[in-house]
């Protein structure tokens, strides 16, 4: 047996892989036990067989999918096979065709552990070697691919497919299962801000032939751990775009790996994507969660895959605050005031001064740009000298200048 460290953007996976019938016969391997700990933190059973890390007032700050188990069936497995799909080029993730079995988490005092599928583990059919993932591995970000037949694979860290894996021009992907991948956003930085324009865009590395098809960028409900096919709720459109990207010199001409980019277009008014975001900001969605699908899911030629590093880029501007120091100087001093009209404010100068203070509704963070502030004065006058009288505008400003 050995012990395979698999790299992740957040740390790394344990996978124990065991090579022969032999060692799968080892007792030990019933249940696999590991511990747990975690300042300020306790584990808890999660959804689907997953665990989570709560906070002391029961809150989620990290979470983590069932363990999993599958063989090297698929290895073995005929076909014509293209550079439509590699063979397994990822050892930490069953590959198309391996037998796979979902593994839930078991939270005792201090450890977490898992108890094998023994009739994958050592069965007769069974073809060697075994991974086994423990995927007790937390992380605060939420990302996931799922497959209609059944598979999942929850914050992956390399390219994976979106569409129809099928067959099709005598390409051949897969036995005709589909995928969807889902990405979750929380507010972060982005709470309290006016939120000007937002794009989403996902690093496509294939497309099964140099053909473009459309690609769907979709709102959903929240993912979990234990979030399954056919996936959460979907809520709306965000965006779709036209692309085949990241067949090289396959096509002419050359279609290198490109960041596809989703963003509002004018001219359709379904597209949504900015005006959810801002949403977002402004703390009437707590979380924001975008499915990846391709539009026609029956067509095998639409078949693309993306990469585990999507982003969600934000263009914003800082909310202001109410102005404070508000008022004018009537005199000659420094000291302004501010009445109400039933009280009304004698100037004493012919050219009298108005002031406010200005400020952000957030307080300023090291590094970032906290972007300028203006404000707008405006002087009206009544028809009558009166407080009673129609009021017209005589005079109006920006200060300062540049902001």
């Amino acid at each position: 047996m050995d012990l395979q460290l698999a790299a992740t953007a957040e740390g790394y996976r344990e996978v124990l892989v065991v090579k022969t019938a032999e060692a799968a016969a080892n007792p030990e391997l019933e249940k696999i036990k590991l511990t747990a700990s975690g300042g300020g933190l306790s584990v808890v059973p999660g959804a689907g067989g997953g665990v989570r890390a709560v906070d002391a007032d029961g809150n989620a700050v990290f979470r983590g999918p069932a363990g999993r188990m599958w063989d090297s069936a698929g290895d073995d497995a005929t076909g014509l096979r293209t550079r439509t799909r590699p063979i397994k080029s990822d050892p930490a993730q069953p590959g198309e065709g391996d037998t796979t079995a979902e593994l839930p988490v078991i939270v005792e005092d201090g450890s977490v552990s898992v108890e094998p599928d023994l009739e994958l583990l050592r069965g007769e059919k069974t073809e060697y070697p075994v991974f086994i993932d423990p995927s007790v591995g937390l992380g605060a970000s939420e990302w996931t691919k799922l497959s209609s037949d059944g598979d999942r694979f929850w914050k992956f860290d390399e390219p994976k497919g979106v569409g129809l894996c099928g067959s099709a021009d005598g390409y051949y992907c897969g036995s005709g299962y589909r995928d969807r991948m889902y990405f979750e956003f929380g507010a972060s930085k982005l709470a309290g801000k006016h939120v000007l324009d937002a794009t989403f865009r996902a690093y496509e590395t294939w497309s099964f032939n140099c053909t473009p098809y459309w690609m769907d960028l979709e709102r959903t409900d929240n993912i979990s751990e234990g979030t399954r096919w056919p996936g959460p709720k979907q809520l709306d459109q965000m965006g779709d775009r036209y692309v085949s990207a990241g067949r090289g010199d396959l096509c002419s001409p050359e279609q290198p790996n490109k960041w596809i980019e989703f963003n509002d277009n004018p001219d359709e008014p379904d597209e949504n994507l900015t005006s959810t975001v801002r949403s977002l900001a402004d703390g009437k969605i707590s979380r924001l969660t975008l499915m990846l699908r391709a539009k026609d899911e029956g067509e095998p030629r639409a078949w693309k895959r993306f990469d585990s590093n999507a982003e969600l880029k934000v263009w914003y501007a800082h909310k202001p605050g109410v102005p404070t120091s508000v008022g004018a100087i009537p005199g000659t001093g420094n000291k302004a005031q501010c009445r109400s009209s039933s009280d009304p404010l004698t100037v004493t100068v012919d050219t009298p001064t108005v002031q406010a203070r200005v400020q952000t509704k957030v307080e300023a963070h090291e590094g970032d740009e906290e972007g300028s502030l203006q404000a707008e004065f405006v002087m009206q006058r009544s028809s009558t000298d009166t407080n009673s009288g129609s009021w017209s505008q005589v005079w109006s400003d920006y200060k300062p200048d540049s902001g």
